[in-house]
């Protein structure tokens, strides 16, 4: 959302105008005290084991996704297309161009394209692969972020063998 801003307020996109905001919104709200920092979370050791399996399940879907991101490159057509070539044009003229989305005739939203134009300005240049890690990282998250929410209303074996499940669709 901020780049599309910037875009229709004709702020080119560099490394700093992107986080500078951020950096001033964080310090803002750490010394306002508005959010409260998180309470620890508590490990048990006190697996089961049917919880100790499932939990090596997920360890193996991570590893097994961080293996085949860092193999193979990036091969699907609309990969190539619809994220990562419109990525590097929006990267190239550090705006979003109507242009290319027209003669390109690409009818996605630009999210995922903006993600990998983030990491692109990030890095200073055009990098598949790490934009791919990236992706991996979101998979990691997200396989974290559904374990602690679904343990907030069902048992850990159950949170265990969901996020098992939702980690071994991929």
């Amino acid at each position: 959302l901020q780049m599309m801003t910037y875009s229709f307020l004709n702020i080119s996109w560099n490394l700093s105008t992107l986080i500078i905001p951020w950096i001033i919104f964080f310090i803002y709200i750490f010394f306002t005290g508005k959010i409260k920092a998180p309470k620890s979370i508590k490990l048990q050791n006190n697996l089961s084991k049917l919880e100790m399996l499932l939990l090596i399940g997920i360890l193996v879907t991570i590893i097994f996704v961080l293996l085949e991101s860092t193999i193979r490159p990036l091969t699907a057509y609309d990969g190539w297309v619809n994220w990562f070539l419109r990525g590097k044009a929006y990267y190239m003229s550090r705006n979003l161009d109507p242009s290319f989305i027209i003669y390109s005739i690409n009818s996605t939203p630009p999210l995922l394209s903006l993600l990998v134009t983030f990491v692109y300005l990030s890095l200073g240049q055009t990098s598949e692969q790490v934009a791919i890690y990236f992706f991996t990282f979101f998979y990691i998250a997200l396989l974290i972020v559904f374990y602690f929410s679904s343990r907030e209303f069902m048992s850990r074996k159950h949170a265990l063998w969901f996020t098992f499940l939702l980690g071994s669709l991929g």
